[in-house]
């Protein structure tokens, strides 16, 4: 493995953690190992200054960021911010104390600030935090010393220098990465909505999810002109019990999707499908006057679908389908999860033409069949007893 493959892989959290855990990960492993290499490069520096008491935190300071990195980078996080935030405050102290104002090492303060701002969730740690480097500042302001080291100042102007560049340095790196966390967010929120909006409106049509969103409480309409379709396999159940239950869904999954399309171009609404049933209806939930003439014309393709699926897989299956026209009431019902459904005697009709029908056969009520005289031939298939609704004359397409 090569090393920009290495500090990758350093840098990249493992997959088991969660979010939050990943981005303490990668904020703790980058402002640890900053401050370790920061460290360690102060540590020649004091060594060449001949200041033994910074040398002496220095070398301490190194194992406390590798400690404060492995805390980090193992999920005790808030320990880790901690001992990071003593550390910077001790370094402010010293520094300032031994080498003077004028060194610039009370900036690192900032960075401290920021850094704890950023990574504490907690707003009284995040008081509890400011405070204290806030009353560090100013004690070091008003007592230390401008100048304590008595070596060359061009070498102090360095090396206050270098303390600006670490301290606004490590403040804008900080900024930079929250300012990508947001952005981050944001993108993920935007996906997340997109994502569940493309999954409502696969469950409930699209007009109908608009409204719930807009915190429609009860979503009811009554609709006096729609066309229910039912279609049923005729014979599913002993089909079933011969296969496979991955089969039986691989057989329902593949037919029914083909019969979504037809939906979609037929511009009809899905309302449900129950076992090896599939309903539809024309005019709900966007009344259309065509409702009748669009409902026949998917049957029409129904049945020549089901033809091509039959030579397909060799199989040889039949549609009984029933369609009746009427009013209806449409809504919402769930909470947990929704369900755009119909109600009303035509339904119940509709679903009774398909149960009294004949297999390769579209059967129509004669409300439906007076929509379409003169666009549609029917045969009369006479007067024939339906449960629940006794004695009703139907009708045949001619096809």
């Amino acid at each position: 493995m090569d090393i920009r493959a290495r500090i990758q892989r350093f840098f990249t959290p493992p997959t088991h953690l969660s979010n939050e855990q990943q981005r303490y990960f990668v904020l703790l492993t980058v402002a640890c190992s900053t401050a370790f290499l920061a460290h360690a490069l102060y540590l020649l520096l004091f060594y060449w200054m001949g200041l033994d008491v910074l040398i002496i935190q220095s070398i301490i300071a190194l194992f406390v960021w590798a400690f404060a990195m492995w805390l980090g980078r193992n999920g005790h996080s808030q320990v880790s911010i901690a001992i990071a935030g003593i550390e910077f405050a001790i370094y402010a102290a010293l520094g300032t104390y031994l080498i003077g104002w004028n060194s610039g090492v009370h900036y690192i303060l900032f960075g401290a600030a920021v850094g704890i701002l950023v990574s504490y969730k907690q707003t009284q740690l995040k008081a509890f935090w400011a405070g204290i480097l806030s009353i560090e500042y100013i004690l070091l302001y008003f007592t230390a010393e401008k100048i304590v080291w008595p070596g060359n100042l061009a070498v102090l102007h360095g090396f206050w220098l270098a303390n600006v560049i670490t301290a606004f340095g490590i403040t804008f790196l900080l900024f930079w990465y929250q300012a990508n966390l947001v952005i981050n967010a944001e993108q993920a929120m935007n996906k997340a909505i997109a994502q569940s909006e493309a999954l409502l409106n696969n469950v409930l049509p699209s007009v109908i999810a608009n409204r719930l969103k807009q915190t429609e409480v009860i979503i009811a309409d009554s609709f006096p002109d729609v066309s229910i379709l039912f279609a049923d396999i005729v014979n599913f159940t002993p089909l079933s019990q011969s296969m496979t239950a991955t089969e039986v869904v691989e057989l329902l999954d593949d037919l029914f999707s083909r019969i979504d399309v037809l939906v979609h171009k037929h511009k009809l609404e899905k309302i449900k499908t129950i076992g090896d049933a599939y309903m539809v209806a024309a005019g709900v939930p966007v009344r259309r006057s065509d409702h009748a003439e669009a409902i026949i014309a998917f049957a029409i393709d129904l049945q020549s679908a089901l033809i091509a699926y039959n030579h397909e897989t060799g199989r040889s299956l039949q549609f009984r389908i029933g369609i009746n026209s009427g009013p209806v009431v449409a809504g919402v019902i769930g909470k947990l999860r929704f369900l755009y459904d119909l109600w009303g005697d035509s339904v119940n009709t509709a679903s009774r033409m398909e149960s009294h029908g004949i297999p390769n056969e579209i059967q129509v009520t004669e409300e439906t069949r007076n929509l379409l005289i003169g666009k549609y031939t029917f045969e009369d298939r006479g007067i024939i007893d339906v449960k629940g609704k006794g004695q009703m004359r139907t009708y045949l397409l001619c096809t």
